[in-house]
């Protein structure tokens, strides 16, 4: 009888040790990918922010690279699989609209033609609700244009 206490104690204590583990490592593992989420975000909007005060404040070529350089972010948080795509589409449109309008400005019309269509191809690749509507590069300027005349990032 003593035996089979001491033995049915060891297999709860293991049980007990098995299932704490498991939970501990869950509870790590959840924690550890939202401080990841946080961290990524971060870098997402500081590098949108850079781009947009470039955009606005900045000259043309200073403009060029900050959002070059935002879309390169916005790529390299795409392929890691950042959760949110509505956002990354969102970014990736503002910034190649904005490419856009600086190619117009120095009259690149290849550079401009290429980044319109990123934008639309962005827009129509997006789940997200808010591009439902934006079918045409008419739409695609007009959506950013609404952006950058309320100075919205």
């Amino acid at each position: 009888m003593k035996k089979r206490t001491i033995t049915a104690a060891l297999i709860a204590f293991v049980l007990g040790v098995l299932v704490g583990g498991g939970v501990g490592v869950l509870y790590t593992t959840r924690l550890t990918a939202s401080t990841l989420l946080l961290l990524t975000t971060g870098e997402l909007h500081e590098s949108a922010q850079h781009a947009w005060q470039a955009y606005f404040d900045e000259s043309p070529p200073v403009a060029e690279w900050a959002l070059s350089n935002h879309l390169a972010v916005v790529h390299e948080l795409g392929e890691i699989g950042y959760p949110h795509d509505a956002e990354l589409r969102l970014h990736e449109l503002a910034a190649h609209v904005r490419l856009a309008k600086l190619a117009n400005r120095r009259e690149d019309s290849e550079a401009e033609a290429s980044h319109m269509a990123k934008a639309l191809e962005a827009a129509l690749k997006s789940s997200a609700h808010a591009f439902c509507n934006l079918k045409a590069d008419e739409d695609v300027m007009a959506f950013v244009t609404k952006l950058d005349e309320n100075r919205l990032p």
